[in-house]
């Protein structure tokens, strides 16, 4: 049985003969990774096999298993056999983080994006939502409220953000979150800084009324209303 994967994913490749071998390779394996094409157990065939199979060198497919562990597709052990790694964005996550994070941008760009994303975002959650997370976003709030360092007070607003797009119920609005965590840490220490945690919870408590009433179209504005103070106290 453990050996089934292993025949399908044979008969899934062609023998390449394009100069850049590595890239072919990785490719071919990408796409297969992504089709589910190494069965339920996701084992994936040796690197002897693979060399035969792609007819290139052991060194070709050692360099791609490389790329694909970077890329955290696959799980390489010493004494075991290599298998697909389960689905995680968190590679892909933190590759974006520092790439916006490097890139020119200022936090004026970040408003600009979190305004269509978090506006759609309240609208969902407050369609959405449930009494059990509706409770959850309150505690967000007592949190933000209670924190003693800017530290916490990040953390609490980090928290009460993200719980918003898991009311949604749309993994998407989460991940781009995450994409978005360095710079969205860097902007609330400065509006909490200028702004004071009083202001960032009485914004808070607007869209959770809003989200507590299921109407979207309120919760929209409230989340809009909140992202301009934030951008007024940005432009001091």
């Amino acid at each position: 049985a453990a050996e089934e994967p292993r025949l399908k994913a044979k008969t899934a490749f062609k023998p390449i003969e394009r100069t850049d071998r590595v890239q072919t390779v990785l490719k071919e394996m990408t796409d297969s990774i992504l089709a589910n094409r190494f069965g339920p157990e996701g084992l994936l065939p040796p690197e002897g096999e693979l060399a035969q199979t792609f007819n290139v060198s052991r060194t070709v497919i050692r360099e791609v298993m490389r790329m694909l562990r970077a890329y955290d597709l696959v799980e390489v052990s010493q004494g075991r056999a290599s298998r697909v790694h389960p689905p995680s964005p968190k590679a892909s996550i933190a590759s974006l983080d520092f790439l916006i994070r490097r890139g020119p941008r200022t936090l004026h760009d970040l408003i600009d994006v979190r305004r269509p994303l978090e506006s759609e975002i309240a609208a969902l959650a407050a369609e959405r939502a449930t009494p059990a997370q509706v409770a959850e976003l309150e505690k967000a709030i007592v949190a933000l409220v209670d924190a003693r360092t800017m530290e916490e007070r990040v953390g609490a607003d980090v928290k009460f953000h993200r719980q918003l797009a898991a009311m949604t119920g749309n993994p998407i609005f989460g991940i781009l979150l995450e994409v978005l965590g360095g710079l969205l840490q860097e902007s609330r220490r400065k509006t909490i800084a200028k702004g004071g945690v009083p202001e960032a919870v009485a914004g808070h408590r607007l869209v959770l009324n809003a989200v507590r009433a299921r109407d979207g179209a309120r919760a929209r504005r409230a989340m809009l209303d909140h992202l301009k103070m934030a951008e007024h106290h940005l432009g001091r």
